[in-house]
């Protein structure tokens, strides 16, 4: 999974909590999680992360929804949820954190 995320855009502490849940959990098994955070500072997100940790590769992309992370994968609104199979190939552009264990267990 790649999420994209910041810690202005309110729905993401929700979705980033739940995530951390579905990756403690039994859907969590074998799945990794990349984060690519777009807020204006790396302390920003960082202070967030303090406060919500989350198990997962953490991203900064300097520049926001203009920096290259974002621009080249098309990100235009946070947050942004990617699901991608074992051959690195991008599954769904799609998915919501709400329906991610469903589509987890369709990729095993």
């Amino acid at each position: 999974m790649v999420y994209y995320w910041a810690s202005w855009s309110s729905p993401c502490a929700g979705d980033l909590v739940r995530l951390k849940q579905l990756l403690e959990g039994p859907a969590g098994k074998d799945v990794e999680l990349v984060c690519v955070n777009l807020d204006n500072s790396a302390e920003e997100a960082n202070k967030f992360l303090a406060r919500t940790p989350v198990a997962a590769k953490h991203l900064y992309e300097a520049k926001g929804l203009e920096g290259k992370l974002a621009t080249d994968y098309g990100i235009m609104a946070l947050p942004s949820l990617f699901l991608v199979g074992k051959d690195g190939k991008v599954v769904s552009r799609t998915v919501q954190v709400g329906n991610l264990d469903e589509e987890i267990k369709k990729l095993k």
